[in-house]
């Protein structure tokens, strides 16, 4: 009972993209907007240091991919510890 449903997964699994590049160079990100072509309402998940994240938003939306709809999605956590990530 219960567990993921496998149409539903080889939906999504077939949505997924991953670009490998330089956080830092432009040409990744026009990359990211190659692979999204006119994707609708793309979610951007980020697995990078926290330090990184607004160089990455920034470049995405200069890339034009911050469009209306569009999500971030963070996976590290804010902070240190757990003083420093709720302050």
């Amino acid at each position: 009972m219960g567990g993921p449903d496998p149409a539903a997964f080889e939906k999504l699994s077939g949505l997924l993209l991953y670009v490998d590049g330089h956080y830092q160079d432009p040409a990744t990100f026009q990359a990211v907007r190659r692979e999204l072509g006119s994707s609708q309402r793309p979610a951007h998940y980020l697995a990078i240091p926290p330090v990184l994240f607004g160089t990455v938003v920034e470049q995405l939306g200069k890339a034009g991919r911050a469009e209306k709809g569009a999500r971030v999605i963070v996976e590290k956590p804010f902070g240190t510890d757990r003083a420093s990530a709720q302050g």
